[in-house]
């Protein structure tokens, strides 16, 4: 692929005209209907305007009026960036411990950072990646780069070391386009159709979407077949997918053996010296699991 010629003259209105036809009508509450119309759990709702970041949980049915108020709001004020969940939460507080359903895969890419434009990343999308991805249920224009996000049956918060190593090996894959390895988190918020990004100053739109729902175990079962080895007994050395899954589940488990450990003596550890180790293991294991070190200092 690194011979292509990276100025691929292809549109994106060009691309799947008769699919992209069908998205005159897609606006924000489409995408936010595809995301979380069956969603009983919170989603999270972000703004950021002039540099200062706010948050607020909704459920899904009082979510789309506060997304529709403040979609045109911000278009008059245009220093507005909005943002949504793209999995829920059992309350109102963004944490990994807290997440109810996982409902969607995704890759944020750069591609200012790269030399390949969005037009070329959207054409090896369309055309070279069937072999190593599923087909995306969404491509968004966020202004510098591109959201690519698959949509999944919801399954519980059990499910998230699975739901890791997927997200891990679909960002591999796109390296080469500016995937983002820092944006694999489970609490990601990503940008709305309809809102803009101020960096840009454009307007997010979708580009391309597929009307299907993925299960997380027939995407496992298509490219990480390896999995499957691990509920074989073997003396062999494990192959790396399957360490990667062994490694996050533990990852998980110990941060919600911490959570748990705190739930039992109702968040009141009198020691002083046991409050910070609980406080430095519950960062190392969230670390671990999100590779973000900022990520996990601020989501104590």
């Amino acid at each position: 692929m690194n011979n292509l010629n990276v100025q691929v003259n292809v549109k994106a209105e060009d691309v799947n005209a008769q699919d992209l036809k069908q998205l005159e009508p897609f606006n924000h509450l489409n995408h936010l209907q595809m995301l979380h119309e069956s969603s009983d759990g919170w989603i999270t709702f972000a703004l950021k305007i002039n540099e200062q970041y706010t948050q607020y949980h909704y459920k899904y049915n009082d979510l789309k009026s506060q997304v529709k108020d403040s979609i045109e709001n911000f278009h008059i004020n245009t220093h507005a960036n909005i943002y949504i969940s793209q999995n829920t939460f059992y309350k109102p507080q963004r944490r990994i411990e807290n997440i109810r359903q996982l409902r969607a895969l995704y890759v944020d890419i750069d591609c200012y950072k790269t030399k390949y434009s969005k037009d070329a990343v959207l054409y090896f999308f369309q055309n070279d990646f069937s072999d190593k991805l599923p087909r995306p249920n969404l491509i968004l224009d966020t202004g510098r780069g591109l959201n690519v996000i698959w949509l999944i049956e919801p399954v519980p918060y059990k499910a998230l070391p699975l739901w890791t190593v997927i997200e891990k090996y679909f960002c591999a894959q796109i390296k080469e386009f500016g995937s983002d390895a820092c944006a694999t988190d489970p609490t990601r918020i990503l940008r709305i159709a309809e809102s803009r990004n101020m960096k840009s100053n454009t307007m997010v739109k979708i580009l391309d979407y597929f009307d299907h729902k993925y299960s997380l175990r027939e995407i496992q079962e298509e490219y990480l077949p390896e999995l499957k080895a691990k509920a074989k007994k073997s003396s062999n050395t494990p192959h790396k997918i399957i360490s990667l899954y062994n490694q996050y589940s533990l990852y998980h488990a110990r941060i919600m053996d911490i959570v748990k450990l705190c739930e039992l003596r109702k968040y009141k550890i009198k020691k002083y010296h046991m409050r910070e180790l609980i406080l430095f293991l519950y960062r190392y294991w969230l670390c671990c699991f999100t590779n973000d070190g900022y990520k996990s200092k601020h989501n104590q």
